[in-house]
């Protein structure tokens, strides 16, 4: 596949990143949960809420409409919903450290985390370490 050809992603393909992204912050959870940490566990659930609730709409918005649709409808589509995506994940991060007494690398991890597992898990369970699967 080139550069300029373009792939359509099947309906579940969203649904597994989330879920990536669901098992990395309960990992994390119970880490935190076994440190006996409190602020820690906070910071992991904001931190999870900021990833998972963001990936949610992208999700729903991108598969909504990438259907049998004209390429150009599809970029737009994608170009839409990872805006929408990445504005709320910084609000809701910021929000979080605004009004709760967080611990920043708490969150750090998790958020990062997140994004970094569903983008590295399905690269590797294909046996190709190389190939990025977005």
């Amino acid at each position: 596949m080139t550069v300029m050809q373009q792939r359509i992603l099947p309906i579940g393909f969203g649904w597994r990143f989330l879920f990536l992204q669901a098992v990395w912050v309960v990992m994390c959870l119970d880490v935190s949960f076994f440190a006996n940490e409190l602020d820690a566990m906070m910071s992991v659930w904001v931190g999870g809420c900021a990833v998972i609730i963001p990936q949610v709409l992208f999700v729903l918005i991108y598969f909504r409409r990438s259907g049998a649709q004209h390429a150009r409808k599809i970029a737009q589509a994608f170009y839409y919903a990872e805006a929408v995506k990445l504005f709320a994940t910084f609000v809701l991060m910021g929000l979080g450290m605004m009004y709760l007494d967080l611990n920043a690398i708490w969150l750090s991890i998790t958020v990062l985390g997140a994004y970094f597992a569903a983008l590295w898990i399905p690269a590797h369970l294909h046996n190709n370490p190389f190939k990025v699967a977005v």
